[in-house]
């Protein structure tokens, strides 16, 4: 900052306060100012605080005119990228997309009201309300984002908007209460599966016997198991490409880095992958590429999900099945032998209970039932 001395033709004397800043949108440089009756201590940090006040609302008019809502949803996505997963980052895309169909063309995020927000997420009311949901969470996260650029003065919008999915339809109710298999159930699948792909049955009844993220399960390494135990400390991405050179990433939360002991089955079938594999390795030089991992293709990689997930609907079953089942037909199982529901989900790696407790109040109406049955079998 700096003052000019200014006379009036009257003889008065005034002083000038002068700022110069770069705009933030042209970096050009452009100067702010304010006028002074006297030059004290007290008016030059009235001055200041002045300046500045006019730089912080001239950047914010500037920002805010200029831009759009597109732009500033990929920015935010480019801003939180580095600290993300890799799936994360390709939900964001997803987000970025829908948004930027329900909204007008190139709108401004200076122009935006409620009612433009609460009309284009009615747009999309059709969807399931988780989706809805993460959407509209990604929308105020950017709105905050822009807010702390200084880009926007005003957001208060964000915190009266509110969105919702379609209702629950009877379906999608007994869509969640199947997302587990029965032991009857669990077999017969994996005998199906066996017929077809012997090493993705194996892998999916090693993680019906574990618990394990299909993540966590392609993830296994030799060092991760120890004759008794693995230690989860990894998972395999679907958006990490199998060429990168580091393929393995952190486990979805800190409660997912976890010792799960195996029974005798589970060890097994470790001890036989690991066979199949330095077989795989002395056989097939130039073919298999030995990696270290447990559950790998017929070239050493770990296997993915996807491909699991189109065998299983290859098989045509009753209700569609895909790896998670698996996952949820663990903590099914344990509910049923009365495995307390901290411990299953210290097993599992689950930091909030609702997914855990939802499949174990399940595993219990089954147990009722079974009870109640039992009971008419009485004779008095």
């Amino acid at each position: 900052m700096y003052v000019e001395e200014r006379r009036s033709k009257s003889g008065r004397i005034s002083y000038r306060a002068i700022e110069t800043y770069i705009d933030r949108l042209t970096g050009t440089r452009r100067r702010v100012s304010v006028t002074m009756d006297k030059k004290t201590n007290a008016t030059m940090k009235w001055a200041t605080a002045e300046l500045q006040k006019k730089i912080d609302e001239a950047q914010e008019t500037k920002a805010a005119k200029n831009i759009t809502l597109a732009e500033l949803l990929k920015e935010y996505a480019e801003y939180r990228a580095p600290d993300v997963r890799p799936t994360t980052r390709r939900a964001h895309a997803d987000y970025i997309k829908r948004l930027i169909k329900i909204f007008p063309d190139n709108v401004l995020i200076s122009a935006l009201t409620l009612p433009i927000i609460q009309k284009a997420f009615i747009k999309i009311r059709d969807l399931s309300g988780i989706t809805v949901g993460m959407t509209a969470s990604f929308f105020k996260q950017s709105m905050k984002y822009a807010k702390r650029m200084k880009y926007i003065t005003d957001i208060s919008f964000i915190h009266e908007m509110t969105v919702s999915g379609r209702a629950k339809t009877v379906d999608d109710v007994k869509r969640a209460r199947e997302k587990f298999l029965t032991r009857e159930e669990l077999a017969e699948v994996l005998q199906k599966v066996h017929e077809i792909k012997p090493r993705y049955a194996l892998m999916l009844e090693f993680i019906a016997l574990t618990g394990l993220r299909v993540g966590e399960c392609s993830a296994l390494r030799y060092q991760d198991f120890d004759g008794e135990n693995i230690d989860i400390n990894g998972t395999i991405s679907q958006a990490v490409r199998l060429s990168a050179k580091e393929i393995k990433t952190p486990p979805k939360t800190l409660s997912s880095f976890r010792t799960v002991a195996l029974n005798s089955r589970a060890i097994e079938i470790l001890k036989q992958i690991r066979i199949e594999n330095m077989k795989a390795a002395a056989w097939n030089k130039g073919k298999y590429t030995e990696k270290g991992y447990f559950f790998t293709t017929s070239t050493g990689n770990p296997i993915r999900f996807a491909n699991i997930n189109r065998t299983l609907r290859s098989l045509k079953l009753p209700r569609h099945i895909s790896t998670h089942v698996f996952r949820h037909t663990h903590i099914f199982l344990l509910a049923e032998l009365g495995v307390p529901l901290k411990t299953i989900m210290e097993r599992v790696g689950h930091i909030n209970p609702k997914t855990t407790l939802a499949v174990y109040s399940h595993a219990s109406e089954k147990m009722h039932r079974e009870a109640a049955d039992k009971l008419d079998e009485i004779s008095m």
